[in-house]
């Protein structure tokens, strides 16, 4: 079987466009299915792009929190510097555009995550910072989503996997942890979540082995190691572009009574089943509630890469002073990070 794996180092040739600006990346319309009554057809226009973190080698995939007594950012990204690679680093910023890097956060030292300890998501409430991240096991190649907590975001306490794949090699983690069904049945990672009225929102990306596709789950719960896992696709893969992938995305940002994901999408495969070999981007989707009925962007993806292989994925978005900003990677060839402002929504 060969599960949806992210390699978090380039495996081709891209072409380096990256300083060309985002908005002459944005392409037309695939014409995905839109849910929801309403669609989304907003006017969206992206600015110049601009590289971030660029003392720091292979600064991709990161997610921000703010410190609740701060307000400086806390940025958690892939690291690979060092001895191990695929572990949580972790950098400050003021500006989401300069980073202070603090080094690993987040380590691989258990035997669930000995493979990877990486894709971390922070969220800080009540005092207490959790962190989920995708953990591989070294010795049978298994994604599950991992949870770690912190008193300060810094030094972290591993409380092992919360949800599992369905297949059976990931009955070592017992029957009863939740998992997504036969959507799910290859593999689950790449977590993002956050924290409203009490209750956890989870959204992890999920790999079904029988049409080899990955699409975007749906967790909540009031207690993160008891969630309840939804059995169909939060968002689904599309017609045209978007028929292999709907996976990593960004932390949710809530804006004009609207919550905003941004989302890589991925063509499907066909002949190799390696994701290497599709076509990757990113677009953005929204809706009126966290977990149901989600609207994708019907005018086509936000970015494409121009060349089959990953780049113009793993996004973030932030909300600086009233405007919104999409991070996303470039594989050209060692992982880098650019923004683009997003006016229009």
């Amino acid at each position: 079987m060969r599960l949806y794996r992210r390699q978090n180092v380039n495996r081709r040739d891209f072409l380096k466009i990256a300083g060309a600006t985002a908005g002459a990346l944005a392409l037309g319309s695939c014409e995905p299915v839109n849910e929801g009554d309403n669609a989304f057809t907003d006017d969206i226009t992206l600015g110049p792009s601009e590289r971030v973190a660029e003392d720091i080698q292979h600064f991709h995939f990161p997610h921000f929190v703010a410190h609740p007594n701060t307000g400086l950012l806390y940025t958690y990204f892939i690291d690979h510097s060092g001895d191990f690679d695929n572990e949580v680093g972790l950098a400050t910023t003021s500006d989401g555009l300069n980073f202070n890097y603090r080094g690993k956060t987040l380590q691989r030292d258990e035997w669930y995550d000995l493979y990877q300890a990486s894709f971390a998501s922070v969220h800080v409430t009540g005092g207490v910072w959790y962190m989920l991240y995708e953990g591989k096991d070294l010795y049978s190649d298994m994604n599950t989503v991992c949870l770690a907590t912190s008193s300060n975001g810094e030094n972290w306490e591993k409380q092992g996997p919360i949800i599992r794949p369905y297949g059976v090699g990931a009955l070592t983690l017992g029957t009863s942890m939740p998992n997504p069904g036969g959507l799910g049945d290859a593999d689950v990672g790449t977590p993002t979540f956050f924290y409203e009225n009490g209750l956890w929102h989870v959204y992890f990306h999920m790999t079904d082995a029988d049409e080899w596709k990955v699409r975007i789950g749906y967790a909540y719960g009031s207690d993160l190691t008891a969630l309840t896992v939804s059995q169909q696709a939060l968002i689904n893969v599309q017609d045209g572009f978007y028929n292999g992938t709907a996976g990593y995305r960004s932390n949710i940002i809530y804006k004009n009574g609207w919550y905003y994901m941004a989302y890589e999408i991925s063509s499907h495969p066909a002949i190799t089943l390696d994701f290497a070999d599709a076509w990757w981007g990113t677009t953005i989707a929204k809706s009126r509630t966290p977990g149901d009925n989600w609207r994708i962007w019907e005018k086509g993806p936000l970015l494409q890469n121009p060349v089959t292989g990953y780049g113009y994925d793993g996004p973030e978005l932030l909300d600086i002073d009233g405007s919104l900003y999409l991070y996303y990677r470039v594989s050209d060839p060692d992982n880098i990070t650019y923004r683009t402002k997003l006016s229009g929504l």
